[in-house]
């Protein structure tokens, strides 16, 4: 029965559904932040293969002279369809995509945002990823990257474990357009938000 499992594709679990699991396996908190950033570079690694240069994503990446730290570094490959859309459809400059990681459901605030507007840079970046466990009121959320986007024209969109659950899914079923349809989705919200 366990072989017919496996070779039916409809019931075959893949990649992403396996990060999934060990995405939900992971406590929300300080204790395991350093485990949920390791669980989340993997599913950068698989959910952007078509985007993100592999050998460019590292995590603890050093900026301001080693001052400070990127959870996650990003490079978009120059074909990427996302790069478009950000750097073309958006006008946005993207040198490489900063990353941040935080294991909590609670409500992010000026603090979070704050340290995402500082991951940015005028000069190079001004697209970013901000993972969470969950993301509570959307509308709240969009409205605090709205507020970043229009003070410092930094595009900064928020992705949950539901988010991140779905993106793994596409990526197994290597729907890749269903997936930069998903991000263009976020980054319109936060870029079209009504004052």
């Amino acid at each position: 029965m366990a072989v017919a499992n496996v070779l039916d594709a409809n019931s075959y679990v893949g990649f992403g559904a396996a990060l999934g699991t060990a995405l939900a396996d992971v406590k929300p908190g300080k204790k395991s932040a350093y485990v949920f950033e390791n669980i989340i570079t993997p599913i950068i690694e698989y959910v952007f293969r078509n985007h993100f240069r592999s050998a460019t994503i590292q995590p603890q990446f050093q900026i301001h002279a080693g001052r400070k730290r990127i959870d996650i570094k990003a490079d978009c490959k120059t074909s990427s369809s996302l790069q478009t859309v950000v750097t073309v459809d958006n006008n946005l400059r993207s040198s490489f995509v900063p990353i941040e990681c935080k294991n909590y459901s609670g409500t992010l605030g000026n603090q979070e945002f704050g340290q995402m507007v500082d991951r940015c840079d005028q000069r190079h970046r001004h697209f970013g990823i901000l993972t969470c466990r969950e993301a509570g009121d959307r509308a709240r959320i969009t409205e605090e990257c709205h507020t970043r986007y229009t003070a410092h024209n930094y595009l900064i969109i928020v992705l949950d474990d539901s988010d991140l659950i779905q993106l793994l899914t596409y990526s197994d079923r290597s729907n890749d357009d269903k997936l930069v349809e998903y991000i263009e989705k976020r980054i319109t919200e936060v870029r079209d938000l009504a004052p």
